[in-house]
């Protein structure tokens, strides 16, 4: 992370570097994996459990400008821990990833933590859908997200980009992940191909965007099926400075009682939203 300068650990060049792992902490870097609950460390996690990866140290930064990203940055510390001579104590960065220490204090990143995708309460980690994915040969990149599902809360969904030249269908795709993956609920409901994945700067994958895509398709659905055409509907998913992600949907050229059923239809899903009419 750059809010690291870069670094909180590293296999040691004199010794058993662990392939897969991200190594030993740095020096006067302080990292633990704990559960947090509320903003503030719940637990510390024992090696081998997965649980949010927290660093605090002089490296890390100070904080954002803009409050609002600045406030869900930042995790309270244990009211009764113990600190380094050295540590200055305070706050620890949620770094957003989830790891494990081993039994030796290597550190395995195994995710992120706000990529996971809940299905019904049951915790998907994307990561097995990407791998499977990634075994297909006509898939350059794989991505998958969670999208709104009115019962379920969300449902995965993937999107990909083929390799130059490669011809695919999606419910190919999406039979291959079943053939692949032995959990049924990580079995994405639909594959998206398309034409580049959207990245950072840094050449990552953007899955804010890829969210806002497969709420977008939802929703836009939804409404068409409502309104009985395909044509005046218009949905718009993004950032939103209260809500996260707020989605707003335009209908044109309907009247007062599909407006009424198109909103009754939304209800039930978590995302924000609100119907317009042109």
């Amino acid at each position: 992370m750059t809010e690291l300068h870069g670094y909180a650990s590293m296999n040691p060049a004199g010794g058993e570097c662990r392939i897969g792992s991200v190594g030993y902490r740095t020096p006067f870097t302080e990292t633990v994996v704990a559960r947090v609950a509320g903003g503030r460390i719940a637990e510390l996690c024992p090696p081998g459990e997965i649980g949010k990866v927290l660093v605090r140290g002089p490296q890390v930064f100070g904080g954002y400008v803009n409050p609002a990203h600045d406030r869900d940055a930042w995790v309270r510390p244990l009211p009764d821990e113990t600190v380094p001579s050295w540590s200055a104590g305070g706050r620890w960065l949620d770094t957003g990833d989830l790891g494990r220490f081993d039994a030796d204090g290597y550190l395995w990143l195994t995710g992120r933590a706000k990529d996971v995708i809940i299905r019904g309460g049951h915790n998907i980690d994307p990561l097995v859908i990407e791998e499977a994915l990634h075994q297909h040969p006509a898939v350059e990149i794989a991505a998958a997200v969670g999208r709104p599902d009115a019962y379920a809360g969300e449902y995965p969904i993937a999107f990909v980009q083929l390799k130059p030249g490669a011809r695919v269908q999606p419910e190919e795709l999406r039979d291959f992940v079943r053939d692949r993956v032995a959990e049924r609920a990580a079995v994405p409901d639909e594959v998206v191909v398309v034409q580049a994945m959207r990245l950072t700067g840094v050449g990552k994958i953007f899955k804010p965007q890829l969210r806002y895509e497969a709420a977008r398709l939802v929703f836009e659905r939804l409404a068409q099926s409502v309104v009985g055409r395909t044509d005046g509907v218009i949905v718009e998913v993004g950032p939103h400075p209260e809500h996260g992600t707020f989605a707003t949907i335009t209908v044109a050229g309907t009247d007062d009682q599909a407006i009424a059923k198109l909103r009754a239809a939304l209800m039930p899903f978590q995302l924000r939203h609100e119907v317009r009419r042109a």
